[in-house]
């Protein structure tokens, strides 16, 4: 598992899955903290996150992910 990419909301992280060294899975997650009915912001539940991981640009998979989610939205 790896942080691909965050904003004030969400984290999105990638999860390999490999069987004998191959890959047989790839996960693209997207998540975030819940504190009763609100979202916290990313560097509230993660504080530390800038200085475990420097942010990157926004990769072409996040960007793809975020419009599919737009498409799927009703």
């Amino acid at each position: 598992t790896r942080v691909l990419w965050w904003d004030e909301r969400w984290i999105y992280a990638e999860q390999r899955f490999t069987r004998n060294d191959e890959v047989v899975a790839i996960v693209i997650s997207k998540g975030g903290l819940l504190m009763g009915a609100k979202l916290l912001p990313t560097l509230e539940w993660v504080p530390g996150l800038p200085a475990i991981v420097d942010r990157p640009e926004q990769p072409e998979s996040v960007s793809s992910l975020q419009q599919l989610e737009k498409a799927l939205r009703w």
